[in-house]
């Protein structure tokens, strides 16, 4: 039985390994994610700040910002102007 089991976890942690062979490229979208998180990762760093003061700075850097009146038209309307 408990060879059955070391045979049964060999093959998952082979099959991961294979996997793990196929590295996939970031998108535009995550590589441009990826730098503005540098960025703002060196201006806290800049600023000196550590603790709760980094975290409320960059929850507030990646806060969701408030669409405009025409923005919000035309989101909200599923991508078609109205």
């Amino acid at each position: 039985m408990k060879a059955v089991i070391a045979i049964v976890a060999l093959a998952f942690a082979a099959g991961g390994a294979f996997a793990s062979e196929e590295k996939k490229e970031p998108t535009a979208a995550q590589k441009a994610q990826q730098e503005k998180m540098k960025a703002c990762n060196a201006q806290a760093g800049d600023k000196g700040l550590k603790g709760d003061e980094r975290k409320k700075f960059m929850s507030a850097a990646w806060a969701p910002t408030r669409l405009t009146l025409p923005e919000w038209l035309f989101f909200g309307n599923g991508g078609r102007l109205q």
